[in-house]
């Protein structure tokens, strides 16, 4: 079913960096409805076994990709574990990750070919978002 949705939606994206503003606009609503679909099948409800997961749908213009932010909290009685996964919805494609937590701090951080070097959330949030804020 999501091969059958990124065929479809990346035929129609292709004329995307030429868009008009309405054209832009329905490329923008179709990403956020099949980051919605997605996160529906994957996650149902948002919540597992103590994770809680929300999401964040981005379609960049530029790029010509829907980007899906995936956004995990694990809570443990002394121990709250965060982690961020950005891909392209269609390519499933992985863009980076970032995982911390209370107990052990950052443990993974990076961004396509580039590890972060100062492990922090906020160079994490700098190396993402040339495809988050086009």
């Amino acid at each position: 079913m999501r091969l059958v949705i990124a065929l479809a939606t990346t035929v129609s994206m292709s004329a995307a960096a030429a868009a008009e503003p309405a054209e832009l606009y329905q490329l923008q609503l179709r990403c956020g409805k099949n980051a919605a679909e997605v996160f529906a099948k994957d996650y149902g409800n948002g919540t597992d076994d103590g994770y809680s997961f929300n999401y964040q749908a981005h379609y960049n213009a530029h790029l010509n990709k829907c980007f899906f932010l995936l956004i995990s909290t694990f809570n443990e009685k002394d121990n709250v574990i965060q982690s961020y996964y950005l891909s392209d919805l269609f390519e499933n494609r992985e863009y980076g990750t970032f995982a911390q937590s209370t107990k052990l701090g950052v443990f993974e951080c990076n961004v396509l070919n580039t590890i972060c070097s100062s492990s922090s959330k906020s160079e994490w949030d700098n190396l993402v978002k040339p495809y988050l804020d086009e």
